[in-house]
């Protein structure tokens, strides 16, 4: 986007000069500029394997108390539990949902886990995420439980 200020040739401007300035009026188009530009729309890769919304940022969860972005600037993993379900055994900062399923969240937003419930375990568990970006420093905290 920057590179068209700069354009040079007389035919490469006539489009910048006429044309983009439309393309934010319209609405796909403006929200995906403007998620690019905060950083938003930044998808980090995942295995196939795992929930869709793993490596996408959660900008504002929905949370019963607090919000998930106060929460977050302590630092460290996040663990968003399904509605109703009852606190983990765990030293990890923790908080319920209000209406969507449970995620553990990076300390910049993006998801690391979704799932079914907080009590998955295995491959497809929340621990197995958190093990994955915490390294052998989880097994100390997870002993705790």
């Amino acid at each position: 986007m920057m590179r068209a200020v700069t354009l040079g040739p007389r035919p490469a401007r006539w489009p910048r000069d006429h044309l983009a300035p439309a393309v934010p009026g319209v609405g796909r188009a403006r929200g995906t500029i403007a998620g690019g530009f905060s950083g938003v729309t930044l998808r980090h890769p995942s295995d196939r394997r795992r929930h869709a919304l793993v490596g996408t940022r959660a900008t504002e969860v929905p949370l019963a108390e607090g919000r998930s972005t106060e929460l977050q600037r302590a630092g460290g993993l996040l663990l968003i539990r399904e509605k109703g379900a009852p606190r983990v055994d765990t030293a990890m900062a923790q908080a319920q949902c209000t209406d969507s399923g449970p995620a553990l969240l990076r300390p910049e937003g993006h998801i690391a886990w979704a799932g079914p419930d907080v009590r998955t375990n295995g491959p497809d568990g929340w621990y197995t995420a958190w093990r994955a970006w915490t390294g052998p420093s989880a097994e100390a905290v997870h002993a705790r439980r």
